[in-house]
């Protein structure tokens, strides 16, 4: 797979590209997304731009980073924190 067809409307140059390219390479591979489908390969491509354009260019931490945000997942349910007492229903 390739990032280039998700980087149309994007002005990265060419080391940024490399290294962006690299990192979906890996997310992609690591996720499985050609065998699983869970996660879509324009939804990883997204989020490595959102890291480059924030300024993290380095290959392996766009990777790193990337395979974070979706590892880290929705909060479970159990783990959300109960509304402030002013915002609470009474009993």
């Amino acid at each position: 797979m390739s990032i280039i067809p998700y980087l149309q409307r994007q002005a990265f140059g060419p080391d940024v590209t490399r290294a962006m390219g690299v990192a979906f390479d890996e997310v992609c591979s690591t996720l499985e997304i050609d065998r699983t489908g869970v996660v879509q390969p324009r939804i990883v491509a997204r989020k490595i731009v959102e890291l480059a354009q924030m300024g993290e260019h380095d290959p392996e931490r766009l990777r790193d980073r990337a395979l974070e945000s979706f590892r880290a997942g929705p909060p479970h349910p159990a783990t959300r924190h109960p509304p402030p007492a002013s915002q609470a229903t009474p009993k």
